[in-house]
């Protein structure tokens, strides 16, 4: 090392200048000090864990693309929810469009039970009915509860095809009124005498009189005359 003093060279590890007399103690201990400090190995720089190769980057990208691909297809598989519920709703009208075509296909002929005459052509549907009205909504029901219905075509019992009821109504009167209808079907051409008989069961009260056992109607004993044309 040089003395800061005289620029002479000097050993490393003098403490004093043999040409000045210049105290080197200070200057010895910071060459010392870095001396230590150079041949101390630079501290390797930490690799960023975040940083990756191109190479790495593409290899992980294969592998999410592996595992998405069966819940990819899965989703495409799947059928929407709206399709669905589309698929029903057609199946539900085509359905309905069927029955009520094959049902009541052609003309609906409805002849009440106590009539002299009516026509009807060959394709027609043919439904007997007749409407019970009555001062209450309950006496309605008791009535229909208790009433049995039977019909015989040219004198012979013939099987009811269907029968039903048409809703509760309310006329201007305030009276109470349904339809009892049953379903004969389609008939070919000819006469036919029709003849119906309703059994009341019980007493019922239909807000004016009584039917049933022990008054003056306990039956209803109706007959019509069917002309069916071709």
């Amino acid at each position: 090392m040089k003395c800061p003093n005289c620029s002479k060279e000097v050993p490393d590890n003098a403490k004093v200048c043999g040409y000045c007399g210049t105290r080197l103690v200070k200057l010895a201990e910071e060459l010392k000090a870095a001396k230590k400090k150079e041949g101390k190995p630079k501290a390797a720089q930490k690799q960023n864990v975040f940083e990756k190769k191109p190479e790495a980057i593409e290899k992980s990208k294969k592998k999410i693309a592996a595992a998405e691909a069966p819940l990819q297809k899965s989703q495409a598989k799947r059928t929407p929810l709206p399709a669905i519920i589309a698929v029903i709703v057609l199946l539900a009208v085509a359905a309905y469009l069927f029955f009520f075509t094959s049902v009541f296909r052609g003309e609906q002929t409805y002849i009440p039970w106590q009539c002299e005459r009516k026509y009807a052509q060959t394709d027609d549907e043919i439904f007997l009915y007749y409407t019970w009205t009555t001062l209450e909504e309950e006496q309605i029901v008791e009535y229909f509860r208790v009433a049995d219905h039977s019909v015989s075509i040219n004198y012979a019992p013939v099987k009811i095809k269907s029968k039903g009821f048409g809703k509760i109504e309310q006329d201007e009167q305030g009276f109470f009124k349904q339809m009892y209808w049953m379903k004969l079907g389609k008939f070919q051409p000819g006469q036919y005498r029709i003849h119906t008989i309703t059994n009341i069961r019980e007493a019922v009260f239909d807000g004016w009189d009584w039917f049933g056992p022990g008054s003056k109607w306990p039956t209803f004993d109706n007959e019509c005359l069917l002309i069916v044309e071709e």
